[in-house]
């Protein structure tokens, strides 16, 4: 559990104090960054009666695997994000990472996509800008000693600026970490192409899947930049909605990175099973030319075996002999044969 308060005052300037303590330093005219991260609900719900936040969103940044929203509750926004775990690797992905008890219950029907993610929830002000997680994250974790080291690089103009930061590196994120699956899906296709008896077809569609959830997170989101880069009474500088509208280019840039990926996974699905039908194929073509090359050697076993007195070679020293060697021969020829038009 930790709490971060970096504030901008006109006349006092910059200043960067740790603990719920530093809440009671605050002053209308302070431009504050609030960086919380707890899962403690009376920590928050102390935050939330500072600057009279909602109940509901308390209890919205407590649960471990809400989806991706914006409210607007007139005084500030509020907004909840989801980025890829950094931490991630197929293995993991594949549900071997473990989770506690309360985000087992709360993942619902969308489990790999909260799996895979982290959430982020802000609130943002006029004057305020407050960041809530319920574990450390590495890049947020970076920008709060960026803050305590240098806080004039993060507040330039106002807490919509900083709002901008942290989005923009949060979906920066989710675009990078997207590349495992990329190796993840080179790496089928190789398999698909030397071993496809090797392939578990469960891993094709366990990866598409994963895919699929996290597009649905990214289009959720990309709703939400959205909104926050075209309408005006929740970024009122129209400039600094410019910006926002290059995060939201981003997003559309994730979303089509996704549709790739997930339309190659459809195709390596289509390449499996060519690969399957093929050596299916394979093996059906052999099989005929068996039973091809063993019909008339049954056929000359069928006539010997017939209770005749009288059958050519029967009492003949080396009928045996010479039986086996047209058999033989039979076989070779047959064998040409199918090699002459292509069929072995």
């Amino acid at each position: 559990m930790s709490i971060s308060v970096c504030s901008y005052h006109p006349e006092h300037g910059y200043s960067f104090a740790e603990g719920l303590a530093a809440l009671q330093q605050g002053d209308p005219e302070t431009r504050v960054w609030i960086d919380v991260e707890t899962k403690d609900s009376d920590i928050l719900a102390a935050v939330a009666a500072h600057f009279q936040l909602h109940e509901l969103t308390v209890e919205d940044c407590l649960s471990p695997g809400h989806f991706p929203k914006l409210e607007d509750f007139g005084s500030h926004i509020f907004i909840i994000l989801r980025g890829v775990k950094p931490q991630l690797t197929y293995e993991q992905a594949a549900g071997d990472e473990p989770l506690e008890k309360d985000e087992q219950e709360a993942l619902g029907e969308d489990e790999e996509g909260k799996r895979l993610t982290y959430k982020v929830a802000l609130f943002l002000g006029p004057r305020f800008l407050i960041t809530v997680r319920r574990q450390s994250v590495s890049w947020l974790d970076a920008l709060v000693r960026q803050a305590g080291n240098t806080p004039e690089a993060l507040f330039k103009e106002n807490v919509d600026v900083l709002a901008h930061r942290i989005i923009d590196v949060l979906i920066d994120r989710f675009a990078r970490s997207l590349g495992i699956f990329d190796r993840v899906i080179d790496r089928l296709e190789e398999e698909i192409l030397e071993r496809p008896q090797s392939l578990c077809m469960s891993k094709l569609f366990e990866l598409r899947r994963k895919l699929s959830s996290l597009r649905l997170i990214m289009r959720d989101q990309r709703g939400i930049l959205a909104q926050l880069a075209n309408e005006g009474h929740l970024i009122r500088e129209r400039h600094q909605r410019r910006y926002f509208k290059d995060i939201d280019d981003h997003a559309v840039a994730i979303l089509n990175m996704l549709d790739k990926q997930i339309d190659e996974v459809v195709t390596l699905r289509e390449a499996y099973f060519a690969q399957i039908n093929l050596r299916l194929g394979d093996i059906m073509r052999i099989l005929a030319v068996i039973a091809a090359v063993t019909a008339p050697l049954n056929l000359v076993v069928g006539l010997y075996g017939m209770n005749f007195d009288v059958i050519p070679l029967l009492h003949n020293p080396l009928g045996f002999w010479l039986v086996v060697s047209s058999m033989a021969l039979l076989t070779c020829l047959m064998l040409i044969y199918f090699r002459k038009k292509r069929w072995l």
